[in-house]
């Protein structure tokens, strides 16, 4: 992730704004995690990678407006029979929405519930 810090931290900049939330989602390749205490599963290594992920974003949006998940291996994007293939399946999205704000009414200055 080190490569990457620029760009979230850019993203996290970007996003900082109360009207929207995040989304951040960790996904590996197929091959098993093998002899580590600290991700026992793709699953916990896929959450890792997204919480990691989070944590930088959340240096720009409240706590909140962000989540955090695993998928594992469950959704590649490519292949996982090539080296390319699996990389391009260990990866992180990062999914913006935004939360739409109630419509203020002018004479009351109340919000517009629908």
């Amino acid at each position: 992730m080190p490569q990457f810090l620029g760009l979230i931290d850019r993203i996290g900049r970007a996003i900082a704004d109360e009207k929207f939330s995040v989304l951040v989602i960790g996904h590996t390749d197929n091959v098993p995690i093998r002899n580590s205490v600290r991700f026992p599963s793709n699953f916990d290594l896929s959450r890792a990678r997204a919480k990691s992920v989070s944590t930088v974003i959340g240096n720009y949006v409240p706590e909140n407006q962000i989540q955090f998940t695993g998928r594992g291996e469950s959704e590649p994007i490519d292949t996982n029979d090539t080296e390319q293939g699996r990389e391009a399946n260990r990866r992180t999205e990062i999914i913006v929405t935004a939360n739409p704000r109630p419509e203020k009414d002018a004479t009351t200055g109340a919000g517009n519930q629908q």
